[in-house]
């Protein structure tokens, strides 16, 4: 019976060494072994590396107001200050707004995470 390991990066695994290191130890020793990493558009969705690791690299929706209902995106991305497209929140600002702005945002970020 074939023993399976699984890697989840919070990277390409493109230059993850240490990671790419214990996944190609397993594979010799005869796991199969999978990693899940993050997508980039120089990568490709599959690859197998030469000691058998498959990494894969599935899409994963990025953009923060995505996270609310279609009738809720441009007005909350207004009142929070953010682009139709951002994928992180912007530096925190200083004045009045931008305190009530800042934690909203970051309720908004962890709804995005919590979606995804």
């Amino acid at each position: 019976m074939t023993r399976a390991c699984a890697f989840v990066t919070a990277n390409t695994f493109e230059f993850d060494s240490r990671h790419r290191r214990a996944a190609d130890a397993l594979a010799e020793d005869g796991w199969a072994v999978v990693v899940v990493a993050m997508a980039a558009p120089h990568l490709p969705a599959e690859e197998i590396l030469a000691s058998g690791v498959v990494i894969r690299r599935p899409p994963v929706e990025r953009r923060l107001l995505l996270a609310l209902p279609r009738a809720l995106r441009e007005p909350a991305g207004r009142l929070l200050g953010l682009e139709a497209g951002a994928e992180r929140l912007p530096p925190p600002g200083g004045g009045p707004v931008e305190r009530i702005r800042r934690p909203l945002r970051r309720g908004l970020e962890v709804l995005a995470y919590l979606r995804r």
